[in-house]
């Protein structure tokens, strides 16, 4: 976020009635040197809203981490999904990030309802040491995905299927202007909630459970792409061929863009404006149903 300094001050004037805790995770040093990976929890009406951010730069780390974490106050309180929305102090960059979000989902459903396979761009190998496993052998994938032209779409998954221990995958997905941002934005999502291994457990839920759900959370999604059967099935469906007349059904002009008012004095003087993307029927991008 340019010019942050600012938001940063009023973060800091407002860490106590907000109840601010921030952890440091040192997990992505170990893969991206010099970065910084920020836990932060918030507290308003007794509730906590959490969030997460990744940089070079500390604060801008903060930034990232408390934004997310308002965001998702902000949409509890308007009572909606959090996909298609993001946060900024410039609304135009909101709009933008909101934007990058919608086109990233539409392009994973429609990759994975349509059976069209992903390019495959590289592929590493990871030994994890995971609390319920011990060390264990995953495969990283990174995979581009069909986007509209001016914008790249990556998609990453670890899948431990060949570890020999039965396990399934965990996936991040990004959608930028640039193939750099997009790939490294990506891979941190993934690699966040992989390193997180060593210290939680992911429960596999089968796709049979998964369907009993009546509201699926984003640890139910979590857990159904970690069921080794599951994710196998999605790995042959990315390595299908790819057929580049996808259909995303997506026209960039006739998205909407709204904003999000909230209102609490917890929040008062905060400079963070939230947009919403909606398509023409003001319908939020579909999901599929790992993506948590």
């Amino acid at each position: 976020m340019a010019h942050y300094e600012g938001l940063t001050r009023w973060i800091l004037d407002s860490a106590e009635i907000l109840n601010l805790q921030v952890t440091q995770l040192d997990w992505i040093s170990d893969y991206f040197q010099g970065h910084y990976d920020l836990d932060v929890k918030i507290e308003i009406d007794s509730k906590t809203y959490g969030g997460r951010g990744s940089d070079l730069d500390s604060n801008l780390a903060l930034v990232k981490a408390v934004c997310e974490s308002i965001e998702r106050y902000v949409c509890d309180k308007n009572k909606i999904s959090s996909t298609g929305v993001a946060g900024h102090q410039n609304f135009d960059l909101a709009k933008e990030n909101a934007l990058l979000e919608y086109i990233e989902r539409i392009s994973i459903w429609s990759h994975h309802s349509q059976k069209n396979g992903m390019k495959l761009i590289s592929s590493q190998g990871f030994v994890i040491d995971t609390r319920d496993y011990g060390k264990t052998d995953f495969n990283l994938l990174q995979f581009e995905m069909i986007v509209p032209v001016g914008f790249v779409g990556i998609f990453t998954l670890a899948h431990g299927l060949d570890s020999g221990k039965n396990l399934g995958g965990i996936m991040g997905a990004a959608v930028s202007r640039n193939i750099q941002d997009a790939q490294k934005k990506s891979k941190i999502e993934c690699l966040r909630n992989l390193a997180a291994l060593r210290v939680e457990s992911i429960a596999p839920i089968s796709h049979g459970q998964f369907k009993k759900i009546a509201k699926p959370t984003s640890n139910d999604s979590q857990g159904l792409l970690f069921d080794p059967s599951y994710c196998e099935n999605l790995v042959e469906i990315l390595n299908l061929n790819q057929e580049i007349k996808i259909d995303l059904n997506l026209d960039l002009n006739n998205l909407k863009f709204s904003e999000l008012i909230y209102s609490h004095p917890s929040l008062n003087e905060c400079p963070l404006k939230f947009a919403c993307c909606l398509d023409q029927d003001n319908n939020p991008a579909p999901d599929a149903e790992f993506v948590g």
